[in-house]
């Protein structure tokens, strides 16, 4: 069996983003559908830095859904210390179900995934924050109903040497099954896109 991990929202295809729009949309309307759907399951909650929203939504989602979890701070766990990111995966793996990890680093992320028996979840690291993304864009899909032709602006973002940046963000979901974000300052229309392939 193949263990799927979320390290980052390149590891998704179309068809995987679909599949998760679709069964949150459906765990939203009927709750107490999914209320044994993780019973007898724990996740490991690695936290290098606190976040009040990724624990306690992961936390409530865990709870309500009736399993179980655990959160590792800093000063629970040696994750790169005393013991390798390797090692830690390893240990982990033969006590829970899952892994979730908030680190400064993605390779910390990866080093989990690629060592571990059970799936892992990147909560955030320096390079993705793959579950944000989804629920923002599961979001705008909700009140919008689709993901293609939008114009999403965002707060001012913090540019070099402290300069607010206006960003203009336009999604477009291709055919072939590419994430086309292009970001546009707002006050000189200098545009640069991103491409995520969904394959």
């Amino acid at each position: 069996m193949t263990i799927r991990h979320l390290v980052s929202l390149k590891d998704m295809t179309l068809a995987d983003v679909q599949e998760v729009f679709s069964l949150a949309a459906s765990l939203k309307a009927s709750p107490a559908m999914y209320s044994g759907a993780m019973a007898g399951k724990t996740l490991a909650m690695i936290f290098e830095k606190p976040s009040t929203r990724t624990r306690v939504s992961f936390e409530t989602g865990m709870t309500r859904m009736g399993g179980h979890a655990i959160y590792l701070s800093p000063k629970d766990m040696q994750l790169g210390r005393g013991e390798t990111v390797a090692d830690t995966a390893r240990v982990l793996s033969r006590y829970v179900d899952v892994i979730m990890a908030r680190v400064f680093k993605h390779s910390d992320v990866q080093a989990l995934a690629a060592n571990s028996r059970v799936p892992v979840i990147n909560g955030l690291s320096d390079f993705s924050h793959p579950c944000q993304g989804l629920a923002d864009y599961f979001t705008v899909l909700e009140h919008k109903g689709t993901l293609s032709g939008l114009t999403l602006t965002l707060p001012p973002l913090e540019g070099a040497a402290g300069q607010v940046v206006p960003v203009t963000l336009h999604p477009r979901v291709t055919e072939v099954g590419t994430l086309e974000l292009w970001m546009q300052h707002t006050q000189s229309n200098s545009r640069w896109k991103l491409e995520f392939n969904l394959r």
